[in-house]
């Protein structure tokens, strides 16, 4: 009986010390499917269904965890570029005028300005990290609109009796140009 304690001792402190990449030729020696980890894996995109028909765990994770866009500083960790990181991450300058360090300043190339543009409200439509939108929009399409805008109001509107679902960007700046209601 101590004799087999012993065998079974050694055989797991074997397999303890065996649990690093070094060692898969013992982990493989006791266990199938050890994978290579000097062999090359090309990752899938694939649905993998098991027997049971549950999704595998990459599938899942893909679809619950959201693709983001975001902001070029915001991944580069150059957070000092737009805040002051040593008094609590107070921003620098106010916006319009700290996204207009980077960005057009539509001041400067419009005359006929969308409202949040004139305000300076950047944020208003855009999020300063990251978005599940392009360009950072907090919204899409005429949510993003309706945020402000009344539905009922622009649809009374003459120029806009069958819009459906017409993106408003399709026929106006969201920022601005030189038409009357910012007109493409």
């Amino acid at each position: 009986m101590k004799k087999r304690i012993a065998i079974s001792l050694s055989i797991s402190l074997l397999l303890i010390s065996a649990c690093s990449s070094s060692n898969y030729e013992i982990l493989s020696f006791f266990f199938d499917g050890v994978p290579d980890p000097n062999e090359q894996r090309i990752e899938t995109q694939e649905v993998v269904i098991d027997s049971t028909g549950i999704k595998s765990r990459t599938e899942i994770l893909r679809k619950a965890t959201p693709e983001f866009v975001f902001h070029g500083p915001f991944v580069a960790k150059l957070c000092d570029e737009c805040h002051n990181t040593e008094q609590g991450f107070k921003i620098l300058k106010e916006e319009p005028a700290l996204c207009y360090e980077c960005h057009d300043n539509f001041e400067e190339s419009a005359t006929v300005l969308h409202g949040p543009v004139v305000a300076g409200y950047c944020t208003e439509c855009h999020h300063p990290h990251k978005s599940e939108n392009e360009f950072l929009l907090l919204k899409t399409g005429q949510d993003l609109c309706y945020k402000c805008h009344e539905k009922t109001s622009i649809s009374r509107n003459e120029e806009h009796p069958d819009i459906e679902d017409e993106n408003c960007i399709t026929c106006h700046d969201p920022h601005g140009n030189n038409e009357e209601y910012f007109l493409l």
